[in-house]
């Protein structure tokens, strides 16, 4: 799979458990990051996108956290800064999942730059930062196999 490639309705719960998925750390450069207006419009189809483009994002980020030996601090300015920057809190349906993810962005911004704020950040402030990360990941992939799941048939 390569970064910035749709998950083709592939669901998290596949990529990362059937397919045996290894994360990668996201590399700005030669990757197109810019994607226009039609993942954020209201039609199914490209809504369905949308919740593509933002579990891929989390994905990319949450690897990065994964595959460094950097200080975590380091590991959370480039999950935001490769992956994140390009999500919005409206990205996010549901309101736990919108609040976790503002919960980051505000963490990661306190100071006003990305870099400035994570360097200045404690040990524990960072780990807490990248445990709302995983969380808001176990959250939408939760989601994800919920809706996934055949309805159960009654005799």
């Amino acid at each position: 799979m390569r970064v910035g490639a749709g998950l083709d309705g592939v669901t998290l719960f596949d990529l990362l458990v059937e397919e045996r998925v290894e994360a990668v750390l996201a590399i700005p450069s030669g990757v197109d990051l810019s994607h226009g207006p039609e993942y954020r419009s209201e039609t199914c189809e490209t809504h369905r996108m949308a919740s593509d483009y933002v579990v891929e994002k989390i994905v990319v980020a949450v690897g990065s956290l994964a595959v460094s030996t950097a200080p975590m601090q380091q590991r959370l300015g480039n999950a935001w800064m490769n992956a994140l920057v390009h999500l919005r809190p409206d990205d996010f349906e549901d309101p736990r999942e919108r609040a976790l993810f503002s919960s980051i962005s505000d963490a990661v911004t306190a100071k006003g730059g990305v870099l400035a704020t994570t360097e200045s950040m404690s040990d524990g402030q960072a780990l807490a930062t990248a445990g709302d990360l995983v969380e808001l990941l176990r959250t939408i992939a939760l989601k994800l196999a919920v809706e996934r799941e055949p309805p159960v048939q009654t005799d």
